[in-house]
């Protein structure tokens, strides 16, 4: 039953859920009603015995107990044409009939009858009796009885239940078609959406619902959906423009280190022909070990393996050791570095990995500042994060740049980025590698004026006691 359920389209379900909940409603409707009707019959009933027994009772011989002794034993008329089918009789105390009118049905006596409403079964018919007590007489109480046969009712609730059974199945069969119409038309974007989904594929990527419907559940559905394709065409164009230029910067050591072979082998050469030859192939294949190198990490970012050795990581020591290892690059070009550290902040993370960020910043701003110019090195604790601050004097970023200097092989300048080398992948791994830690990196910049990289890391609480 389970694996037949799930084979069941979810327009069938639906409808099939609409037709579920409108038979139960429909049922409790016709329970209802078929309970008030019959209160309703009872209760005119039970209105029309009562005033039949209270007329009754003013013409009981209160010294005999006969019935319309007062009136010359001739009744009154009936009060309604209903009423001409009451039946009458007046009982003592005992259960004794003493009189009776229009052919009372035979029940059984009764030992001390008490006043109120019943139903009895009499000669296979059911009747609805009312007894009323008459007031004291000199031979003991007596009291009076109306009955009235539920023929009528029973036959007008009998009726009622066939006009149910009669509609039940019409009734159910419109459900359906309603419930079939409704699903259809409920269902009817989320078919186009299925068919939007189906044919996308990686060279139809700009297909879009564009729903232009109501602002509602499906509405929502559409928008997300667009937006989730949006996202996807973004990654995949960054995965194309990814590719084409990595396969790019690895062509051009790959091209350089085969020319050089092709050239040295073209003759014979000298020893130091040969030497030099090897040097300048081992600075290409140095160039492939680190892009590879930066290639793995960025592939690596944001996965558990960069969390391995995570642990207290503190800033100032590393950041120290950080501007230590670029010093030559930093007297290389006369730079002046300023530092100003808050002591005891210590960051949670790969020390590897923050290292390999700080190195990338420091060696950006290192590259980038003007000769000559200065670097300013900041570290302080904003409450439970850590601010590191790189800023660097020189020429700075565009503004049309800034949006995409973490993009890799991202570089806005093609004469600078020769000066400079590398390939465009520093800023991407820092990037990736802070927020990897839940921190995150922004850049700033002023044209002609400097440049700001600011890095934000999660830090280390102090254990209480």
């Amino acid at each position: 039953m389970r694996n037949a359920n799930r084979g069941l389209r979810f327009r069938t379900k639906l409808a099939l859920w609409y037709v579920g909940v409108f038979f139960t409603f429909f049922i409790a409707l016709e329970i209802y009603s078929y309970y008030e009707l019959r209160a309703v019959l009872f209760e005119s009933l039970d209105a029309a015995l009562s005033a039949e027994a209270d007329r009754a009772a003013e013409d009981v011989d209160i010294g005999s107990g006969s019935l319309f002794a007062q009136s010359g034993d001739v009744p009154r008329p009936p009060i309604s044409a209903a009423a001409a089918a009451f039946s009458l009789r007046v009982i003592d105390a005992r259960g004794r009939v003493m009189g009776s009118h229009n052919a009372f049905p035979s029940i059984a006596g009764e030992a001390g009858p008490s006043a109120g409403f019943r139903t009895v079964v009499a000669g296979g018919h059911r009747y609805r009796l009312v007894t009323r007590d008459v007031p004291a007489a000199p031979l003991g109480a007596y009291f009076i009885q109306a009955a009235h046969p539920l023929d009528s009712i029973e036959a007008e609730l009998s009726a009622a239940l066939v006009r149910f059974f009669i509609t039940l199945p019409v009734v159910l069969a419109l459900a359906a078609l309603g419930g079939i119409f409704l699903a259809t038309t409920a269902l009817k974007p989320v078919r186009r959406l299925t068919r939007i989904a189906e044919s996308i594929r990686g060279d139809r990527l700009a297909l879009r619902a564009r729903h232009e419907g109501p602002d509602d559940e499906i509405g929502r559905l559409a928008l997300a959906f667009d937006g989730m394709l949006d996202r996807l065409e973004a990654s995949f164009l960054r995965e194309r423009r990814f590719t084409a230029d990595a396969s790019h910067e690895l062509r051009t050591p790959l091209a350089a280190l085969k020319g050089g072979f092709e050239v040295t082998l073209s003759r014979p050469r000298s020893a130091e022909e040969y030497e030099t030859a090897l040097r300048s192939m081992k600075i290409q294949i140095d160039r492939l070990v680190s892009l590879s190198a930066d290639l793995l990490l960025l592939a690596r970012t944001g996965q558990s393996a960069l969390k391995e050795d995570e642990g207290g990581v503190e800033l100032d020591l590393l950041l120290d050791t950080c501007a230590e290892g670029l010093g030559d690059l930093f007297a290389s070009r006369r730079l002046s570095l300023a530092r100003d550290f808050e002591a005891g902040i210590v960051a949670i993370g790969s020390r590897d990995h923050i290292a390999r960020l700080l190195m990338n910043l420091l060696e950006n701003a290192g590259k980038y500042a003007d000769e000559g110019g200065s670097i300013g090195l900041s570290l302080r604790r904003d409450g439970d994060k850590a601010l590191v601050t790189v800023r660097n004097t020189g020429p700075g970023i565009g503004e049309g740049d800034l949006a995409h200097v973490f993009e890799p092989f991202y570089r806005s300048d093609g004469a600078r980025s020769r000066r400079t080398g590398g390939a465009g992948l520093g800023l991407a791994i820092a990037r990736e590698i802070a927020e990897a830690h839940g921190g995150s990196l922004s850049l700033a910049s002023v044209e002609g004026v400097e440049t700001v990289a600011t890095l934000s890391l999660p830090i280390m609480r102090k254990k209480s006691g």
